[in-house]
């Protein structure tokens, strides 16, 4: 048996990777577990059908949770420790979207950094004045450019001693900042 950390999950096929650094796919052994990103589980091969199998999950340093269109919670991710919440001025940020992400990760115990992404745009006196209220609230803001890449030495900085998740409406860059 060995101990992966989930990279991605499509469904019931799981990304892993093992403890030399390796990647594999994985699938859950059985139906009721409940498998997201970043969760460490155990693995034992399935020799008949040669197939990676998540046998169990380990216990979950933090889990980051979001309502669903039902007013139940949903599990996103687990085992992080930052949340990088990312806007932009294109789209029109959404600030209670935000907010719902500085609310989560502080329900989870998690720093949260709220990343403005494309900062090449003009910034209007609206997202100036927010950003200074979030500021005001203790929250670390960055301002970055995935395009420029401005700051991104910055943002790098953060990475290192933190397992951390982009999150953000669609839109403000979280691709082309990964």
């Amino acid at each position: 048996m060995s101990v992966a950390r989930v990279t991605a999950t499509h469904r019931r096929l799981l990304h892993v990777r093992l403890t030399d650094g390796s990647e594999a796919v994985a699938r859950p052994a059985r139906r009721e577990l409940s498998i997201v990103c970043g969760d460490f589980v155990r693995c034992e091969l399935d020799a008949r059908h040669g197939e990676l199998n998540v046998v169990a999950v380990e216990p979950r340093s933090s889990a980051l949770y979001r309502t669903n269109a039902r007013g139940g919670s949903e599990l996103l991710a687990a085992n992080l420790s930052l949340l990088l919440v990312v806007a932009a001025p294109l789209p029109q940020p959404d600030w209670f979207v935000v907010d719902r992400y500085l609310c989560a990760a502080q329900c989870a115990g998690l720093t949260a950094t709220l990343l403005l992404n494309k900062s090449e745009l003009a910034l209007d006196a609206g997202i100036e004045g927010e950003l200074a209220g979030y500021r005001a609230a203790g929250y670390h803001c960055l301002q970055v450019s995935a395009l420029q890449q401005a700051s991104l030495g910055e943002l790098a900085a953060l990475l290192p001693t933190h397992t951390a998740m982009l999150v953000g409406q669609s839109g403000v860059g979280k691709s082309s900042l990964l």
